[in-house]
């Protein structure tokens, strides 16, 4: 048996980074709600234990809006600042002497081009107990390619527990049941 396939990744803890200036709360719909859509998501490809959720973004508009009565932990990210290296030191803080298996939800804008997330993702996966996943915002963001994780996730699904292969896969039905001229 190969040695990843040692760890059960469906049954390890999943810790989600969640950049809300990228990938804010979908209009009409409050954290709580997102985070339940979420573990929805998870829950749909696998992943059964959502462990911790750490939102980054301005704390004072966070606390004011769709994150008032949520209770997530917050990292404050100044207006105008990318979120991206809060997120990254969190990350790195949580992955450095682990001995377990750990699923990493990174929800967060294009990095693949950045150096750092490149490099630290690429050792951390040699560990081999570490899984990656991604949502992205937009559908020309390429992190997908720096976890080595093909399905990663549209922001826009995943805030709704959709997955948007579920909707391709309705969609390509669809077109199967029109007649054909």
């Amino acid at each position: 048996m190969p040695y990843r396939e040692r760890f059960d990744f469906g049954a390890a803890p999943t810790y989600v980074y969640w950049d809300t200036v990228a990938c804010p709360v979908p209009e009409g719909l409050d954290a709580e709600t997102v985070v339940e859509n979420i573990h929805l998501g998870l829950y749909k490809r696998g992943y059964r234990n959502l462990s911790r959720v750490k939102v980054y973004g301005n704390v004072r508009e966070m606390a004011a809006g769709a994150f008032a009565t949520a209770g997530l932990p917050m990292g404050h990210v100044p207006p105008g600042s990318s979120c991206r290296k809060a997120i990254f030191v969190d990350f790195m803080y949580e992955l450095i002497g682990r001995r377990d298996a750990l699923n990493t939800l990174l929800i967060m804008e294009d990095i693949s081009e950045d150096e750092a997330f490149e490099y630290a993702i690429t050792y951390m996966r040699m560990e081999r107990r570490f899984n990656f996943l991604v949502a992205r915002p937009n559908k020309e963001s390429e992190t997908k390619n720096i976890v080595g994780n093909p399905k990663a996730w549209l922001w826009s699904f995943l805030s709704l527990g959709g997955d948007e292969e579920e909707e391709e896969e309705e969609e390509e039905e669809e077109e199967e049941k029109k007649p054909r001229s």
